[in-house]
């Protein structure tokens, strides 16, 4: 055989008999068959929408061309949406205040508390002083706390 041509090798294959496949593999290679069959039709649910969409974009370069306008224009208008430094610094330092405004809203929250907590002491009774002593002293008058 070593020195067949291919002519000759193939009249050679052709004059040996064919030989029957045994039992038990035709069952194996029907039932694997079967498995590959049932896998590829469960996956083409999946597959189906890729292949309509390939097949729709492929040969339509308008519809590539219509993909990357509205990707342009969603770009632009991201960028136009964008704050300028100038607007962001303005928002920074409002923000910066109002949270000052809340720190001291919150402090007087706690006074508040605080003042709403303290015990009040009833006024005491003025005294009984004759008519002319009266005269000679001086009204009382509360001095607010300038604090």
């Amino acid at each position: 055989m070593n020195g067949m041509n291919s002519e000759q090798f193939e009249d050679y294959l052709r004059r040996q008999p064919l030989r029957g496949t045994p039992p038990g593999w035709r069952r194996k290679i029907l039932a694997e068959a079967a498995n590959a069959s049932s896998a590829r039709a469960r996956s083409g649910s999946s597959g189906r929408w890729a292949k309509v969409l390939v097949g729709w974009m492929w040969p339509r370069p308008i519809a590539w061309a219509a993909l990357a306008t509205a990707w342009v224009v969603i770009l632009v208008l991201n960028q136009l949406a964008a704050p300028t430094p100038d607007e962001s610094a303005r928002a920074s330092a409002g923000a910066a205040v109002a949270e000052a405004n809340l720190q001291l809203l919150g402090r007087l929250d706690e006074l508040d508390v605080a003042a709403d907590t303290a015990p009040v002491r009833p006024r005491s009774a003025p005294e009984s002083k004759s008519p002319d002593q009266g005269m000679l002293e001086w009204p009382e008058t509360p001095i607010a706390s300038q604090t």
